[in-house]
């Protein structure tokens, strides 16, 4: 199995309702500061205690892909929620801290310099308009990392006789 920037220990949407956009900055900060205290208090125990009651299969090979841009590398759309999970970890793709991607008992592939959308969601190749305006980071060569996690994992199970 391989996750390519997959969320296993925390899911945190930093997407705001429509009515919370309105608020002022000091709202919004408030609001960011107490989901960080959530993540760190109530959503990364219970993941780690679902973990720990339901163990991955240690039978099955598994891999993790981990997305960490530098901040040129970010689209403009995603900057807002960079800046946001920036105030828990720096080390962030704009949607997820790294050690959030990594899949427990996993092998690292590598860390790719593109942010979470660029490596995931190839926009830029179907909206012209969007992908120029706003999702101005979203060259990736996403076929070449698919070959190469391939090759990689070919080779590895290989070795491990499987």
């Amino acid at each position: 199995m391989v996750g390519v920037t997959s969320t296993c220990r925390t899911s945190w949407s930093l997407r705001a309702p429509a009515g919370r956009r309105r608020h002022h900055q000091q709202q919004q900060q408030i609001g960011t500061r107490v989901m960080a205290w959530w993540r760190a208090r109530v959503v990364v125990s219970v993941r780690r205690a679902w973990l720990a009651q339901n163990p991955l299969p240690a039978s099955v090979p598994m891999y993790s892909v981990v997305t960490l841009p530098q901040p040129e590398r970010i689209s403009s759309i995603l900057h807002g929620t960079n800046r946001k999970l920036n105030l828990i970890d720096g080390r962030n793709d704009s949607q997820m801290i790294f050690y959030d991607q990594l899949i427990p008992g996993s092998t690292l592939l590598g860390y790719l310099n593109a942010d979470h959308w660029a490596v995931v969601v190839p926009i830029a190749r179907t909206h012209d308009t969007i992908g120029s305006l706003f999702v101005t980071q979203n060259a990736y060569p996403r076929e070449a990392l698919t070959e190469a996690v391939l090759r990689f994992v070919e080779e590895d199970l290989a070795a491990r006789g499987k």
